[in-house]
């Protein structure tokens, strides 16, 4: 019920989710979102309930189906990587409404910084703490963390989850660029 297109709103709406990972390693929904920034305008419901949200980014038969896949980062400029597309559609998305959750590690170096645009929802959690939050529907938004404020020590390894949704194709944005220069599997 999250997804299709009678949810709306202008730009991100912040605090739908909860700091920090829940034990399954996934996104926590937030039973008391903050009020929406003062810029916002929209539906005053963005996610229906813990229940719903729940189905994102876990398999449930009859709902959703997994795909695996990876996404490859290219040099761009040097010391500088990026995936974009303005029509991101992963193998098996059939009618455009779909999650993609990206597991990772990687080793922080100083000077690092990692950006995401994109339209509809999108967490970046570092060592299982929030560090970007562009939820909500919205058109293509911005956010970005530059790791030397996070207090990571150098030459450590630590662990990267992204949780994206796309709930009302329309145009589907979806641009990485980072200084990371090694990705881990995790």
């Amino acid at each position: 019920p999250d997804f299709g297109c009678s949810y709306s709103g202008t730009t991100a709406y912040p605090g739908l989710v909860l700091n920090a990972l829940g034990t399954d390693q996934k996104p926590q929904h937030n039973p008391s979102p903050p009020p929406p920034p003062s810029n916002w305008s929209g539906s005053a419901v963005q996610i229906t309930s813990a229940q719903t949200f729940a189905e994102w980014y876990n398999d449930v038969p009859g709902t959703n189906t997994p795909v695996p896949g990876s996404i490859q980062l290219t040099e761009t400029s040097p010391g500088f990587f990026s995936f974009s597309s303005n029509d991101f559609t992963p193998i098996g998305a059939g009618n455009g409404a779909f999650t993609t959750e990206l597991h990772t590690f990687f080793v922080y170096q100083p000077g690092q910084v990692f950006s995401f645009t994109g339209d509809d929802d999108l967490w970046i959690f570092i060592e299982g703490q929030l560090v970007v939050d562009l939820g909500g529907m919205h058109g293509s938004t911005m956010g970005s963390v530059d790791l030397d404020n996070l207090g990571l020590n150098p030459g450590t390894t630590y662990a990267m989850d992204i949780f994206h949704a796309e709930r009302c194709y329309g145009a589907s944005n979806f641009q990485i660029e980072t200084s990371i220069n090694c990705f881990l599997p995790q």
